[in-house]
């Protein structure tokens, strides 16, 4: 149970039930992250449609920005996201093996070059907000990265940290993810 009562499908207003059938038809089940934030719907549906923006749509691919959040999760030992994340993974076709590895060493996976410089560019973001320096920038554009998938990459990463905060502030737990 979160440390904010959740609103619960059969007491959720029209807006609400809305943002909850948008909820369930992108994750499969309604996670209590989202219930927990049901008291204020207008700021969940803000949160809603700025995880659909940055997750669902832009220049890096669905399940890699998804594996980013396994990674910043993983840093920020966020069981519950890591839990979440893992099931969503899966959904766009990754499997549950491979996303508990790159939740537990990415470096270890056989996922190309490319893709590691993002995640270890999103854990330094996440271990060390204030130590990014333009040998970070530019190693990523060394790895392929143009601009525009640099800017979506720190957008995700920051968004993840929030996302992650948002889980241990709400008291959400992994045995609630579904």
């Amino acid at each position: 149970m979160a440390f904010i009562p959740e609103v619960p499908e059969e007491e959720a207003g029209p807006e609400l039930q809305q943002s909850y059938t948008k909820i369930r038809e992108e994750f499969g089940w309604l996670p209590h992250f989202w219930q927990a934030q049901g008291s204020r719907p207008e700021l969940m549906r803000a949160n809603l449609e700025l995880w659909a923006l940055l997750y669902r749509s832009g220049v890096l691919p669905s399940a890699l920005k998804e594996e980013m959040m396994l990674v910043v999760s993983a840093v920020n030992s966020s069981s519950y996201c890591i839990a979440a994340h893992l099931e969503l993974l899966q959904r766009l076709g990754i499997d549950k093996k491979l996303g508990r590895q790159i939740a537990r060493d990415f470096e270890s996976t056989e996922l190309p070059e490319k893709e590691k410089s993002l995640f270890r560019f999103a854990a330094k973001l996440t271990r060390e907000p204030f130590g990014i320096v333009e040998e970070d920038i530019s190693e990523l554009r060394r790895n392929g990265w143009d601009n525009g998938s640099i800017l979506e990459a720190f957008l995700v990463a920051s968004h993840a940290n929030y996302i992650n905060r948002m889980a241990s502030a709400l008291g959400v737990v992994p045995a609630e993810i579904l």
